[in-house]
């Protein structure tokens, strides 16, 4: 009964923005999706041959494997890491975390490759060691809600202080790495790191997300996944129980959760993958996979073995397309239809 029920709403939400007297077949409307489905297994399968390498992604599986055996082992990254966040000790702490995943892969790869040259180009270092500071830096960073304690407003709702947290990536890294790119390459046509002018064609990415559904509802069965969705549980508790204020929270806090992901693609496609491509060229995925996995390391096994192939698709398609509004939109998008299916799943528990 509960999987018809869900059936029936995955089904009902897929088929809404569509609705009509007489509704058509769902084919009807996404007849294009096989075909793009089929034209994006045919580019990564193309860039995966060209790239394909047998030590390089070799090496980078066995790294991955091992290094996620041993986090979720000793829960690493929950048990030492995280209770640093907010000190200095924190923000050292994930540049390292976050330098071991990057360096462990890009300099292994491009040894085995023969680029050794670049290993040598101070550029290398200036982007990598910034990028990869960036990235810890806002790992380690203290919660934004403790600098809203000394304005002069009065006592600051904790639900506030969380959706101020979850924009601070955004607010504080785009101007820095804009600042960045400026100096550091004035020449760059690709926009911010991927963010351009123009959106790019986003219909692979809605055959992306179409495939998507499916695994995300089967997911959604997991208790890792239901302990860890939805996102909005981490305030629900500081709001009022009822009343307008309750929603507009859940709203607002789930409003900013996703517009994080623009700081994330921004700091994984744009500046590892579009910003580091004029160096190392198409092996900047692999590194950038790395770290990318070790990102997730605090969230369950599944999602974090999940973010490397999701990571390399959407590092493929970024270093095609110079862009990533598309890696945003699908981010978000998966974001936000995995609270929904969370939310779902705790719906239907309450019977």
């Amino acid at each position: 009964m509960r999987m018809e029920s869900l059936k029936t709403f995955l089904m009902f939400g897929l088929r809404f923005p569509f609705f009509m007297p007489t509704p058509k077949p769902i084919s009807a409307h996404f007849h294009w999706i096989p075909t793009q489905i089929e034209k994006l297994i045919q580019g990564i399968g193309l860039f995966s041959k060209e790239d394909f390498d047998l030590r390089s992604y070799g090496w980078t599986a066995v790294f991955l494997t091992i290094a996620a055996s041993l986090n979720y082992y000793f829960t690493f990254d929950d048990t030492y890491l995280e209770p640093l966040a907010g000190t200095w000790q924190g923000k050292w702490g994930y540049f390292l975390f976050y330098g071991f995943a990057w360096f462990s892969v890009s300099i292994p790869l491009l040894w085995t490759l023969g680029k050794k040259s670049v290993l040598l180009n101070r550029q290398f270092w200036i982007r990598s060691v910034f990028f990869i500071g960036v990235i810890g830096i806002d790992g380690g960073m203290s919660n934004v809600a403790n600098w809203l304690d000394y304005l002069p407003v009065g006592e600051i709702p904790f639900w506030i202080k969380k959706v101020a947290s979850k924009l601070e990536s955004v607010v504080l890294w785009v101007p820095v790495l804009y600042v960045f790119m400026k100096w550091n390459e004035p020449k760059l046509n690709n926009g911010l790191y991927g963010i351009r002018w123009h959106f790019e064609d986003l219909k692979p990415f809605l055959s992306m997300l179409w495939v998507m559904v499916p695994l995300i509802a089967i997911a959604s069965f997991l208790p890792d996944f239901q302990r860890q969705y939805p996102i909005y549980q981490r305030i629900i508790d500081y709001l009022p129980f009822h009343g307008a204020e309750h929603w507009i929270g859940i709203g607002l806090y789930e409003i900013s959760y996703l517009l994080s992901f623009i700081s994330v693609e921004l700091m994984f496609r744009g500046a590892l993958v579009i910003g580091m491509s004029s160096l190392l060229g198409r092996h900047a995925i692999l590194p950038m996979v790395s770290t990318y996995m070790f990102l997730h390391f605090g969230k369950p096994a599944g999602e974090a073995i999940s973010s490397v192939f999701g990571g390399y698709i959407l590092g493929v398609l970024a270093f095609q397309n110079r862009n990533i509004w598309g890696g945003i939109f699908i981010h978000t998008c998966v974001a936000f239809l995995m609270d929904m299916a969370a939310t779902t799943q705790s719906f239907f528990r309450s019977f």
